[in-house]
């Protein structure tokens, strides 16, 4: 078993060291975060809050503007991808989130406090 005080020093090395990056899916993106992906492929830098714990709290809104989709067809936005890289990289973590329905071109916006909670 890992203390709380380590996982806490653990995710602020990364704060300070890593940058993350947020991309929609509709459906389930499996464990390596590639399926499901939306029309709008544009992945969103996440800030994190000081650390609290052993938890990562976004502190900024993720904002999609004009997301890209087919009109007439509204997408069900229900995961969140977290990557290492505005494009390729590594999937961190994929977060569900209450379904929200996007029409095309409408903004998407998350509110801070997006939380990635980590076992330990």
């Amino acid at each position: 078993m890992v203390s709380e005080a380590f996982c806490t020093h653990v995710l602020n090395v990364f704060k300070q060291t890593t940058s993350a990056w947020a991309q929609l899916h509709a459906g389930d993106p499996g464990s390596d975060g590639l399926l499901c992906g939306c029309i709008d492929r544009r992945r969103i830098q996440i800030e994190w809050l000081p650390q609290q714990g052993p938890n990562l709290v976004s502190g900024n809104s993720l904002i999609w503007s004009e997301v890209q989709g087919v009109p007439g067809f509204p997408q069900t936005i229900d995961h969140i991808t977290v990557w290492s890289e505005p494009t390729g990289g590594v999937c961190w973590a994929i977060l569900p989130i209450t379904p929200i329905r996007v029409p095309h071109l409408a903004t998407l916006e998350i509110p801070m406090g997006l939380t990635l909670q980590l076992a330990h």
